[in-house]
């Protein structure tokens, strides 16, 4: 019953946010839709790791429960929520999926703020963005923010130095496939739900597009006009 109230507070909490900001999520189903999606799946994706650290197989390396929790791909849907909807329906992705991810942690107030702080970085760093390498980059802040947190949490819990190293390579390792992986995913997104992203419209005016070139070569008055 205490999950079902928290869930219930944080539903509540999540739509006053919404009508007190006059944000479009709540007045385009298309946008809504698609973040309620990406964090539905993000949420879904956290339980699945989760669950696979508490399995027989992971029973059979003992090291790899501790590991775990700092391969959860927390920043995926508010960093394509913010690239794809904008900054405050990212922070309130954030908001939900670290609350969430707390939760299944046991309520960790720990694990609550570093998955917060993560994913705020990393929002940050895909604001305005404009090439799809930064979004890398910005998984790569945001792996090395839980980094960090793993580093402060091992010296307070007196954690094993080759645990702790472990989980630090598995927090930036964790960030940098996230944000490659959602280069892969935004032009699938895009395409399915009609957006266009200040990445694509910048790859589209690139003088180096062969269209482009050919447009200048063959009808330069239309080129120049455009």
């Amino acid at each position: 019953y205490e999950r079902a109230i928290l869930t219930l507070l944080l539903v509540l909490g999540a739509l006053f946010f919404l009508r007190t900001t006059g944000n479009p999520l709540n007045r385009n189903q298309r946008i809504f839709a698609l973040s309620g999606g990406l964090i539905l799946f993000n949420l879904l994706l956290l339980r699945l790791v989760i669950e696979f650290g508490d399995s027989a197989l992971a029973e059979a390396a003992p090291l790899l429960p501790t590991i775990i929790p700092y391969l959860l791909p927390i920043i995926l849907g508010p960093m394509i929520i913010t690239i794809l909807v904008g900054t405050r329906p990212g922070i309130l992705a954030a908001g939900l999926i670290a609350t969430f991810n707390a939760m299944m942690q046991g309520n960790s107030l720990a694990v609550l703020l570093v998955s917060q702080l993560a994913c705020l970085v990393a929002i940050s760093a895909c604001r305005n963005i404009q090439l799809r390498s930064s979004l890398v980059r910005a998984g790569s802040l945001s792996g090395a923010v839980v980094a960090v947190g793993a580093l402060l949490l091992g010296l307070r819990n007196e954690v094993a130095v080759v645990t702790v190293l472990y989980q630090i390579t598995a927090s930036i390792g964790i960030g940098l496939l996230s944000g490659i992986l959602i280069v892969g995913v935004l032009p699938v997104l895009e395409n399915l739900f009609k957006y266009t992203t200040d990445i694509t419209l910048l790859e589209l005016t690139d003088f180096n597009h062969p269209l482009l070139r050919k447009m200048q070569l063959e009808a330069p008055g239309s080129y120049h006009h455009s």
